[in-house]
């Protein structure tokens, strides 16, 4: 495929056998070690995942996953009792669910606005009874030991190793060759089913997998290799693209934010000495991120972001600015790291159509701004929608024509989402401006500042500090904001963020219904509510129970995998549907290896229940007070004006991939096995 060697043949040979496994993971972050989980719940053992790093990050980065990640994570057979973990282990709603508006963390002026994402008037139509699941606050740093611990249980007794290394997990190493080979002992074929890839590690170990999927970043060697460096977003949204995150501790800050009431996730800091965000994220720890923006070449990030300085640009950001300010004396400054906020989609996410070996995931993939928290969701949905793809792939490796459409179907509908999310994160971003430019901060203008600054004709030392002078003059502005101060256009500023603030949207979202959980892989769809019943989406989440002692489970929990670690598609049935046997066992042939189907039915109540289980057709009752999937069906045929809903085909990832006549059910299993949706 490709190698880091300039010249190489493209063929390797023999001569340097590796380990043989069936796929390698590059990149130990959510979306890796997500999709190492199911592949084990899938039957796919042999996986390997490759991180550079020795040691896990403690540095906090993403912070919030939507209802779709946490109904991923309700998946049992993957995730055990994780997703509990999870919420046992979050800081309380209370201390999250507001954004804040500031002058100072502890200014004793009156916040500039506030944003309270789980009042009544803040829900969208349908949102109650959209999921089992809720949207949770839990920084990455800690969500990976979870994720970590948990994969690792999984992969105890997995893998064979005659040298008895843990080759399941390799840390502190990278990639820096992959060749695409012939598997040993067997002649090429013309369609490619006997290729492998060669992964090559720095430290020289390497490995012979069926596929590779990169998930460690755009500029990684694996997903450069395919697509280029990556051009810079062009979007002109990003007036302040690269950002300090300084990541530090305050106890006594946590507790006069408690005693004070004014909890949140988000503060955004106006002041006359800094503009920038507070992360909250563990109160009860005392635990925060600061992010500021600098603007290279001008500002040189060691020289802004020393200790010293951070610390300053902490208290500032509690305090107000002010000298008489609120005193915080316990921060602790733990480490400071860059990161450049982005927006872009590969283009290549598989490397080649015909006989794909090399996919892209995750970050590999995209890139958006953090507006939304898209970047983690994203990536961890990629692993869901890949995991069963690339688990029939494995296992069923020579037939080319299976293969290479699961994983063409996989470059389509999650290039289809990554775009729609670039443009939604975009979007929340411009919302993120309003507030700056109503208290007189034009974000556009540091552009035009940094080009002007930059041009000027004399030493560099004076550029910065021509450019630190006129922001500062830029930030004064905020002195309006004083509420001792009784000006007219001050009192107007203030006016006008309460009114953004307001439930018209028009600032930073939280939660985004339709885009969590009712995106769309259909061709041209867009995201919709998810209580809505369509070809692409989601199944829509209906509570139901059985007899077997499964408790109350959503419908989205039909798919996943089954006790025999086969990727299940599940088909509800009409009760007013006689099941033809015939057309079950058509059905069920034209089912790759490592899949299987499971055929339910949802009664109404529990009174209809005289038809038992019969066969191999499971029967579930509907626990909402409202008859929700009666519900849901009569919606779908009212639209589509037509009778019932005879069978609707699930695909392990809970994708709705057929609707229609049960007698169909047979060629529709054939498609929906490729990765493809009957419209």
């Amino acid at each position: 495929c490709f190698s880091s060697r300039a010249g190489d043949d493209d063929d390797g040979d023999d001569d340097a056998k590796g380990k043989d496994v069936d796929v390698v993971i590059v990149g130990g972050g959510p979306t890796g070690v997500v999709l190492r989980s199911m592949l084990s719940s899938f039957n796919v053992q042999k996986s390997v995942v490759v991180e550079r790093h020795a040691r896990a990050s403690t540095h906090p980065k993403a912070h919030f996953m939507n209802r779709r990640t946490m109904e991923i994570f309700r998946d049992q057979n993957a995730f055990d009792s994780m997703r509990a973990r999870v919420r046992e282990k979050m800081s309380k709603e209370k201390n999250w669910r507001h954004f804040r508006y500031v002058t100072g963390i502890l200014d004793e002026n009156e916040e500039l606005g506030s944003v309270d994402h789980f009042s009544e008037e803040r829900m969208e139509v349908g949102e109650k009874s959209a999921s089992m699941e809720g949207v949770v606050h839990f920084p990455q740093h800690k969500l990976m030991p979870l994720l970590w611990e948990n994969v690792q249980k999984k992969a105890t007794t997995t893998m064979d190793d005659d040298n008895g290394d843990d080759d399941v997990f390799v840390r502190g190493d990278e990639v820096v060759r992959i060749d695409r080979v012939n598997s040993h002992n067997q002649a090429s074929t013309s369609n490619g089913s006997n290729n492998r890839c060669r992964v090559t590690l720095k430290s020289g170990k390497v490995f012979e997998a069926k596929y590779v999927v990169a998930c460690d970043g755009a500029s990684s060697f694996v997903a450069t290799k395919l697509n280029g460096h990556r051009k810079p977003n062009e979007n002109k949204s990003f007036p302040t693209q690269t950002l300090g995150n300084i990541h530090f501790v305050s106890r006594s800050l946590a507790k006069r934010i408690e005693e004070k009431g004014n909890e949140a996730m988000l503060y955004f800091v106006f002041n006359k000495d800094i503009v920038g965000v507070v992360v909250a994220h563990d109160l009860c720890k005392g635990e925060f991120a600061l992010q500021l923006p600098y603007h290279a070449p001008i500002q040189n990030f060691k020289e802004m972001f020393t200790k010293k300085n951070c610390e300053m640009y902490v208290r500032n950001a509690i305090s107000g600015g002010y000298e008489n300010g609120a005193v915080v004396d316990d921060i602790e400054v733990l480490d400071v790291k860059s990161w450049t906020m982005d927006a872009t989609v590969a283009d290549v996410v598989v490397d080649e159509k015909r006989a794909p070996r090399i996919v892209l995931a995750g970050d590999a993939m995209h890139a958006f701004p953090p507006a939304g928290g898209f970047g983690m969701n994203t990536g961890i949905q990629d692993a869901h929608n890949l995991a069963w793809k690339l688990a029939i792939a494995v296992q069923n490796d020579q037939d080319h024509d299976v293969t290479s459409a699961l994983l063409n179907s996989y470059a389509y509908e999650r290039k289809k989402i990554a775009l729609e999310n670039k443009q939604l994160s975009t979007d929340n971003y411009e919302r993120v401006l309003e507030i700056p430019r109503a208290l007189g901060l034009e974000p556009r203008a540091l552009n035009a500042l940094v080009l002007a600054s930059n041009a000027l004709p004399v030493p560099q030392v004076l550029k910065s500090f021509a450019f630190e002078k006129i922001l500062s003059a830029g930030r004064m502005q905020t002195v309006l904001l004083e509420s001792d101060r009784k000006n007219p256009l001050g009192k107007y500023r203030r006016e006008a963020v309460k009114k953004l603030c307001g439930t018209s949207g028009e600032t930073l979202k939280l939660k985004f219904l339709n885009e969590e959980l009712g995106f769309s892989y259909a061709e041209g769809a867009k995201a919709t509510n998810p209580n809505v019943l369509a070809v692409g989406k989601r199944i829509p989440h209906c509570a139901i129970l059985n007899d077997e002692g499964d408790g109350i489970i959503s419908t989205i929990d039909l798919g996943g995998s089954n006790s025999k670690s086969e990727c299940r598609f599940f088909a509800l049935v009409s009760s007013r549907v006689t099941i033809d046997k015939v057309v079950v066992e058509e059905a069920q042939k034209m089912l790759p290896k490592g899949a299987s189907l499971k055929l339910a039915r949802i009664l109404s109540s529990s009174k209809d229940k005289a038809e038992k289980k019969k066969g191999n057709v499971d029967i579930y009752v509907d626990q909402s007070s409202n008859n929700a999937w009666t519900s849901i069906l009569n919606e779908y045929t009212s639209k589509k004006k037509t009778k019932q809903v005879e069978v609707i085909l699930c695909r392990p990832d809970a994708h709705v991939a057929f609707i229609g006549a049960f007698g169909h059910l047979p060629s529709a299993v054939h498609e929906a096995a490729r990765g493809n949706l009957v419209l």
